[in-house]
């Protein structure tokens, strides 16, 4: 009868604890916002969270690319630099080439995909560590479009690019955050409902058990960092439309901002599992830090500090997740 007690009362704390886990990045969620809404009187304003939505969304669609790669083992440290040559190309396309908008939205999108495929290759055919491939592409990148601009930023001189990426709104939704949305609800598709995404997870998961079932995890790290690329170019018209300029400086943390989001919302370091879901939350809860600290007046690099506490709180959490 005592043994039979203690395996219940086992069985209930093993439950609570896989309920503590699965939504620790909803609850760390909840209470920073319950936090700032004791310090703050402003937090919980309507306008607040448009702001907050706004903040986030380009970090939000750059995570959801970073979602896949670091499911796959990998990581890319690119991205702030391909937001940012991207932004300059259009700023050129538009401003100085007059080139029509769904042409240059089409041509930007295609070149963050070479520019990702670029990290992809080096990964998959040269066999350079991901880590190394992409810092060095991170400082090819940023060097190209400081030298291509003489680090000075590019107008964006069309509404219409404006208005869809920054100041529209769509049934009350500011357009970057409808766009966010679209892109969440694709991006957990393709990961939790398609082959791709079993892929994705498998290679992450075990590369030798995935080359036993025949999947081609080469091809997989290929259209993985290729489509990272394309992410971080859609994320680039966010911040180029809020800026209306294409800087070559602007992303400088983004990719780092980028992982954050990704280890906050429950993404295994090592690979194999990846949670869109969780991503938009670890996205929110970063967004909700900025926006609360900075309601408090506090300095940059009280941020920078406590993003960096969140950050090695939520790895050790996954560290005790894996372990269990």
């Amino acid at each position: 009868m005592d043994q039979t007690l203690t395996a219940k009362k086992t069985d209930v704390v093993a439950i609570l604890w896989n309920l503590l886990i699965n939504l620790r990045s909803l609850i760390i969620l909840v209470l920073l916002g319950v936090l700032f809404t004791i310090l703050s009187p402003y937090f919980l304003l309507a306008r607040n969270f448009a702001n907050i939505g706004m903040q986030i969304a380009s970090v939000a669609i750059g995570a959801f690319g970073m979602t896949f790669v670091i499911t796959t083992g990998g990581i890319d440290l690119s991205v702030g630099s391909i937001l940012a040559l991207t932004s300059v190309f259009t700023g050129w396309f538009i401003s100085t080439y007059h080139w029509n908008l769904w042409a240059t939205i089409a041509a930007i999108l295609l070149i963050g995909m070479l520019m990702g495929s670029v990290n992809g290759a080096g990964v998959v055919y040269l066999k350079i560590e991901p880590l190394l491939m992409t810092l060095a592409t991170m400082f090819i990148y940023r060097g190209i479009g400081l030298r291509l601009t003489g680090g000075r930023p590019v107008p964006i001189n069309s509404p219409l690019f404006k208005t869809i990426f920054a100041g529209g709104v769509v049934i009350g939704i500011p357009s970057p955050v409808l766009i966010t949305l679209v892109l969440l609800i694709f991006c957990w598709f393709l990961l939790s409902k398609t082959i791709f995404g079993y892929n994705v997870r498998a290679v992450g998961g075990n590369i030798e058990a995935a080359r036993v079932a025949g999947i081609n995890f080469s091809l997989t790290k290929l259209i993985t960092y290729s489509f990272m690329g394309l992410m971080a170019a859609a994320a680039g018209f966010i911040v180029s439309g809020r800026l209306a300029h294409g800087i070559p400086t602007i992303g400088e943390t983004f990719a780092l901002d980028c992982v954050a989001a990704v280890i906050l919302g429950g993404t295994a370091l090592a690979g194999g599992r990846g949670t869109i879901l969780g991503t938009i939350v670890g996205a929110m809860i970063m967004g909700v830090l900025n926006n609360g600290m900075t309601l408090l007046g506090s300095q940059y690099y009280t941020e920078l500090i406590v993003k960096g506490i969140v950050i090695c709180v939520a790895v050790v959490i996954d560290n005790v997740t894996r372990r269990r």
